[in-house]
């Protein structure tokens, strides 16, 4: 069993008995005995970003939002190009000031 931990508008988003896909990072937590000390154990959490519904109740607009096959298309020849960090750099923060 993992404990896991979901933040601000995740909290609400599903409650006990739905399954879920949960993507997130897996962290290893040290138990504390006083200010400044360890008890040598660790736990684990998952820290959660991404949450789905899956199953029975599962919202249809997940599927809606996937990606199409031109979409994929695309992405995979975009992925091939030697300079990519400069096209994204370039679409996404062109207005940032030193990036040029």
């Amino acid at each position: 069993t993992v404990e896991c931990i979901l933040d601000q508008d995740l909290v609400d988003s599903v409650k006990p008995g739905d399954r879920v896909q949960m993507i997130g990072i897996y962290r290893a937590l040290s138990g504390k005995r006083a200010i400044g000390q360890s008890s040598g154990k660790f736990h684990t959490v998952i820290l959660v970003n991404n949450i789905i519904k899956i199953g029975i109740g599962a919202n249809k607009k997940s599927l809606e939002q996937s990606l199409s096959a031109n979409e994929i298309k695309n992405i995979k020849k975009m992925a091939k190009k030697k300079d990519i960090f400069n096209i994204l750099a370039q679409s996404i923060i062109p207005s940032i000031h030193g990036h040029d």
